[in-house]
């Protein structure tokens, strides 16, 4: 982590394998954002759930080396473009990826699931 947080900005290309092995949700990308780095990463697998192309990091295309310098350069000359994204992606983090947060949401789905069902059950006399 000591490393993310005196980088300017994280890169991970991803590509699909010959086998079609893939990383579906990369870990790091997650952690870049919560520790406010901007992020160029690929296209692929569930990675644009993570990153915002343009909001909040910069995707492109798989073994697409050209665009990926580009993508870095981008950031790299943009000191406020760097700020903007990486504001956005500790926002992003902090809403979408906090494990509280989300066990708080799942608990409630779960509730809310377990109540439908005792008022369904209800309703059909099963009670």
């Amino acid at each position: 982590m000591s490393l993310m947080q005196s980088s300017a900005i994280l890169c991970l290309p991803c590509v699909v394998g010959e086998d079609g092995n893939q990383d579906a949700l990369p870990t790091v990308l997650l952690e870049a954002l919560a520790t406010g780095l901007p992020v160029v990463s690929t296209n692929i697998s569930g990675i644009p759930e993570i990153v915002d192309s343009g909001k909040d990091g910069l995707l492109v295309s798989p073994n697409d080396s050209k665009s990926l310098s580009e993508s870095l350069e981008r950031l790299l000359v943009s000191e406020p473009l760097r700020k903007e994204y990486a504001n956005r992606g500790l926002e992003k983090a902090a809403e979408k990826f906090d494990l509280r947060k989300n066990a708080a949401r799942l608990f409630n789905l779960f509730r809310e699931t377990q109540d439908m069902r005792i008022i369904e059950d209800t309703i059909a006399g099963k009670s």
